[in-house]
């Protein structure tokens, strides 16, 4: 009789638990959705007439930008699989203004066509960067992009599309060349004559300036040591800031930091920085840098001080060290 009620338990426990896997709310998708940045894909070619010829996938990003961790991966549309992943290169095909091109190029018959679609992850942060489709959107049932709904570019090409055609970013208007530095500054266009390794037809690609705005940068001079104090406005994604001397405005400048000072305001919001140095007599010019976490730097300045030469005598040679406090 025991053993009847155990076994009957067991079962129980063993029907439940199945119940509960399969009523079980699924997980959020383990990558983490970031909008498009400045590392984006930026042409595609996947159909023409015949047999598919010179697929590929253009992927554009400031110059010297490490892809190393960077990866697409394509889904079948019909039912949101991934069906082949591909590592960025190592080496850009060629460059476009301020940004290096990668060229990723597919056997024949490499990408699907009818609706189907590319995400472009980062594998090191984890962080799906685009889920980007073509002939409709549909939702990712596993990879990387899985729970996301794709973005349909709006354009596609088919088995009667020429070949050396693509599909690309540009400008509103193609005839004009549009500068830019994202991908939201540009728009899906095509089939047009591809430019796989070179800027677009009617695109160039710019460094976006830093996302800092400086209120002011002075100096004042006390004896022998020169105060640098500057304020900023507004910072975003800031990571830091640098200083550089020289003896002429037009340089050579030598950075002065060794490393980077830290930024001292909250997103969005600014903060005051003071840095004392020592240059030695004589007319000296600073500039001040500051760096994003894109790596993107803005100078500021210059500005201009004199020290007087002082009588004091020495007993030696006297070092000078720069001094930060913030």
């Amino acid at each position: 009789m025991r053993r009847a009620w155990i076994a009957g338990v067991s079962a129980a426990i063993a029907w439940l638990t199945a119940a509960l896997s399969a009523l079980a709310v699924q997980s959020g998708p383990s990558f983490t959705l970031d909008p498009p940045t400045v590392v984006f894909i930026n042409e595609i070619h996947y159909d023409n007439a015949g047999t598919d010829t010179g697929e590929a996938v253009e992927l554009v990003a400031p110059a010297g930008t490490d892809l190393s961790a960077m990866a697409l991966v394509f889904y079948n549309g019909a039912n949101g699989t991934v069906y082949r992943t591909v590592a960025a290169p190592e080496t850009a095909a060629g460059q476009c203004g301020d940004y290096d091109v990668y060229v990723i190029k597919l056997s024949t018959n490499g990408i699907q066509n009818d609706m189907d679609g590319i995400a472009l992850v980062n594998t090191a942060t984890d962080t799906l960067v685009q889920f980007l489709s073509y002939e409709g959107s549909f939702t990712a049932a596993d990879g990387p992009a899985a729970g996301y709904t794709s973005t349909d570019i709006g354009v596609q090409e088919s088995n009667s599309t020429p070949i050396s055609r693509s599909l690309q970013l540009s400008g509103p208007v193609i005839t004009t060349t549009t500068s830019g530095s994202t991908y939201n500054d540009f728009t899906w266009h095509g089939p047009i004559s591809d430019t796989f390794g070179a800027c677009n037809t009617g695109q160039m690609l710019t460094f976006p300036p830093t996302l800092v705005t400086l209120l002011a940068f002075d100096a004042r001079v006390d004896g022998e040591t020169v105060h640098l104090t500057w304020e900023s406005g507004v910072e975003v994604d800031n990571a830091g800031f640098h200083l550089y001397r020289a003896r002429d405005s037009a340089g050579p400048y030598r950075r002065i930091t060794e490393q980077l000072i830290a930024p001292r305001a909250e997103p969005g919001q600014g903060a005051r920085y003071h840095f004392t140095d020592r240059p030695g007599p004589g007319t000296h010019f600073y500039q001040l840098e500051d760096v994003d976490n894109r790596g993107v730097a803005t100078r500021h300045g210059p500005i201009q001080v004199t020290l007087l030469q002082t009588t004091a005598l020495s007993h030696g040679p006297r070092l000078y060290l720069p001094h930060v406090q913030r």
